[in-house]
Parts: structure tokens; C-alpha cells; sequence
């Protein structure tokens, strides 16, 4: 697992944990993954649209 992209950590392993654990560090995610784009309710970064939203 990249601990870069620790929304994708957090919806499988202990959340709460993860997420405090991101925050202490500062730990920034850069959303690239279909994962951590459905958890915030943005556009996920796939299909011939994609690049008029990025």
C-alpha cells in the first residue's frame, strides 16, 4: 500500500488511526486514485471525459 494515499488506507484499515496518523504528519493526498475520488464525491479520473474536467 502507498503510504502517500493514506483516504485509500483509511477505507479499509483502522480509519480513525490512519486518518489522525495523516494529520499529525501533514500528510497531504494528492487524489489520483478511483478510491480516494469516490470518498470526497469528486469526478474519478477515468473515460474519454476526463481530461475536460482535470
Amino acid at each position: 500500500l502507498d503510504h502517500r494515499v493514506f483516504l485509500s488506507a483509511a477505507s479499509f484499515e483502522q480509519t480513525s488511526r490512519v486518518l489522525i496518523e495523516a494529520a499529525l504528519e501533514g500528510k497531504e493526498d494528492k487524489l489520483r486514485g478511483l478510491k480516494e475520488n469516490v470518498i470526497i464525491g469528486n469526478l474519478i479520473p477515468v473515460g474519454t471525459g476526463f481530461r475536460k474536467h482535470g
